[in-house]
């Protein structure tokens, strides 16, 4: 996205992973049944630095194929790769606060 990045939101571990845009309100959530743990490292892209590398841990035979079932912990530029495309889960999020009744 132009002019802003995803965030690992860190309210959302371990039950539901999920980046959130800084500029729109996309939220990217992963299954928790497979995702067991995300980790933004300091490893930037060499052509964009504002995108880092995640690493990703699978639970335990649980990595989607192409990867082999127990590879535990994979590397990648999350939105370049097409195995985590394929486990990401895309939604236009709420930006409105909830209504307080009473």
């Amino acid at each position: 996205e132009t002019g802003g990045v995803f965030i690992l939101d860190p309210g959302s571990a371990p039950n539901n992973w999920r980046l959130c845009s800084t500029r729109s309100n996309f939220i990217i959530t992963f299954p928790s049944d497979v995702v067991h743990k995300l980790t933004v490292l300091s490893e930037t892209h060499p052509l964009d630095d504002s995108h880092h590398l995640l690493q990703v841990e699978f639970h335990k035979g649980k990595a989607p194929s192409p990867l082999p079932p127990d590879i535990g912990k994979y590397k990648c530029y999350v939105l370049e790769d097409e195995v985590m495309q394929g486990l990401m889960d895309v939604k236009a999020g709420s930006n409105r606060a909830p209504r307080m009744h009473g």
